[in-house]
């Protein structure tokens, strides 16, 4: 199985603050959030599997072991012509998490 070590070029603030807690959090200082970010995308190692497996668009199943039925019109209207696809698992939670509660932390004793 194919192994992917990557980086993240992106960071997501609404999705940092979401795993934080802090969605709908107003006094929630934002240099607190981007800094957050920046130390995410220089920390994040994130690592993955994929796998190539045969598609039964007709049925919309996945052929792996055990088989895997896709649900979702999107998805299955993305895929209604396809013959294989790649599965793909990506981690890189734990650091996320890290530097979430650490400026987290900072925020409330501030």
């Amino acid at each position: 199985m194919p192994i992917y070590n990557g980086m993240l070029p992106v960071i997501n603030k609404d999705e940092v603050k979401r795993y934080a807690g802090l969605r709908h959090a107003e006094d929630f200082p934002e240099k607190f959030v981007d800094e957050a970010c920046k130390e995410i995308q220089l920390l994040a190692t994130p690592k993955g599997v994929y796998q190539e497996y045969d598609y039964d668009a007709e049925n919309k199943v996945i052929l792996s072991n055990p088989p895997l039925k896709i649900e979702g019109s999107i998805i299955e209207k993305h895929l209604e012509k396809s013959t294989k696809v790649y599965v793909l698992v990506l981690r890189s939670a734990k650091t996320l998490k890290d530097v979430a509660n650490s400026y987290s932390n900072k925020a409330t004793t501030q």
